[in-house]
């Protein structure tokens, strides 16, 4: 469990130094303690969403459609709101534990005791002075770079699987109060016709399951591209401070979220699909009660499949998140960090130079290979002239 302060701490970083050394293929998993916040104002806003629509669908219903998807739509992008916030909060944290992983070294770690800290280093150059790293001649450095490399590559397998910000089980935690939300839809058309029942089912089956998970990703993703939400010190902003700074940009992508997911989706997966399903004589378009079922098949399912894309684990992520790891910490080119960053996510404002690297590292052999060819043709042209 993750916070800004933990590799900072040089009893947690020794924790880490007798695993791994105890177990240096055993994947280390971290996870922000910030995400249990996350989760914790996704549901705040969940709730708050889904009982504004309880508390004024009696009001509204009697005055037709066009106020039941006014009303859906205003508690849809309260939902969403709560959605671009976390993700705004959450990719400065992702931001801070991706700095802290490739600029880590264990004799900047504080510790209140100079004996225990002295011990510590004593221990952790014994666990790791066999360790055998390219240019580094003590345990300490071995440690340096495991922890750079190796551990910094297995947080970024876990955080970076999916296209999403985060798994889907924590949006899937998120969005549990619309469980009760889908009973409370149910009741609506308890006693309508059968067909208005499945349609209804479909709908609202998707609705929990994919749709709106799609949605609330979409707005964390936007949410995540706003300016960083972090201090002059690098530190995390408070929320309110994020709330009064940036409620205007949280606003435009709800309603952004809700537009898609209320006046898009919904008018064809809900209103269109049941419109047709209480047509009891007669068609509309062509298309007569029995064929509401078909409608709603079509209408729900590609839902389904770009849930699949957006949060189903991705096979090229972790060699692309290798990659990654790997330029943070050479001399590689400009282009080259920013074409990797937009892929996973990373903070372009790490510099490379700024982190050390083995003098046969991969990438720097790249560079001087390519500095080379580039003098020879250099040279060549000069030999035309």
């Amino acid at each position: 469990m993750w916070d800004d302060l933990y590799f900072t701490r040089l009893w947690c970083v020794y924790e880490i130094a007798v695993f791994k050394a105890i177990k240096p293929k055993a994947p280390v998993r971290i996870i922000p303690l910030r995400l249990s916040m996350a989760i914790v104002i996704l549901v705040v806003f969940l709730c708050c969403g889904a009982a504004a629509y309880v508390a004024l669908f009696p009001v509204l219903a009697p005055f037709g459609i066009a106020t039941f998807m006014l009303a859906a739509f205003g508690c849809s992008a309260l939902a969403l709101f709560g959605g671009a916030l976390v993700g705004h909060d959450y990719a400065a944290t992702k931001q801070r534990m991706v700095t802290q992983l490739l600029k880590f070294d264990i004799q900047s770690a504080e510790c209140f005791s100079p004996d225990d800290r002295m011990e510590i280093f004593r221990k952790v150059e014994a666990l790791f002075h066999a360790v055998k790293l390219p240019g580094h001649t003590s345990g300490l450095d071995a440690f340096n770079e495991v922890v750079r490399n190796k551990l910094g590559t297995q947080m970024l397998e876990n955080l970076e699987q999916q296209r999403a910000l985060i798994p889907y089980r924590f949006v899937a935690i998120g969005s549990m109060p619309f469980v009760g939300f889908f009973f409370f839809g149910v009741s609506w058309f308890r006693d309508a016709s059968l067909y208005t029942q499945v349609v209804f089912f479909f709908y609202m089956s998707s609705f929990v399951v994919s749709a709106f998970p799609v949605t609330l990703a979409l707005c964390m993703e936007l949410g995540s591209r706003l300016p960083e939400a972090m201090d002059e010190d690098g530190n995390a902003m408070p929320l309110k401070t994020m709330l009064w700074d940036h409620w205007r940009s949280y606003a435009k992508i709800s309603i952004l979220g809700a537009s898609l997911f209320i006046l898009v989706w919904t008018s064809f997966a809900f209103v269109g699909a049941v419109g047709i399903a209480n047509v009891k004589d007669g068609t509309v378009l062509g298309l007569n009660r029995s064929d509401s079922i078909w409608v709603s098949i079509i209408c729900c399912f590609p839902v389904h499949v770009l849930a699949y894309w957006v949060f189903w684990p991705r096979k090229e992520a972790i060699e692309r998140t290798r990659q990654m790891s790997l330029l943070q910490q050479s001399s590689a080119t400009l282009s080259e960090r920013v074409r990797y960053t937009r892929h996973c996510r990373l903070p372009s404002s790490i510099h490379p130079s700024s982190l050390t690297h083995p003098p046969n590292h991969p990438f720097t052999s790249l560079k001087v290979e390519r500095t080379e060819r580039t003098k020879r043709t250099k040279r060549t042209k000069r030999t035309k002239r």
